[in-house]
């Protein structure tokens, strides 16, 4: 699974989060099939799902975006869920050779 860091975020610092992976497409969708799990599924646009929960939170999984077609995992929540930050995106990236 994804660290969560003290601040409450999944992934490393950046413009949005990014985790690195060895297969980003197959670990987000994992990730978000487990954030999703007990919320109402729609997919509002052919390959964007979004998981709602009581209250309005979202877990967004849109499998491509505009940062090098990485598979993102958009976190919604109108309450508070553990320690979690409320509105985050996480960004699966591919594993640089040598990795990390």
């Amino acid at each position: 699974m994804v660290p969560l860091s003290p601040g409450g975020y999944f992934g490393s610092k950046g413009n949005s989060r990014t985790v690195e992976v060895d297969n980003p497409k197959i670990f987000a969708k994992n990730f978000w099939t487990k954030l999703s799990a007990g919320g109402q599924i729609s997919e509002p646009k052919k390959g964007v799902f979004i998981a709602k929960f009581q209250g309005n939170s979202l877990v967004v999984y849109p499998p491509e975006s505009s940062v090098k077609g990485s598979p993102v995992v958009e976190i919604k929540f109108t309450q508070s869920h553990g320690n979690v930050h409320p509105d985050h995106k996480i960004h699966f990236i591919q594993k640089s050779k040598g990795g990390k």
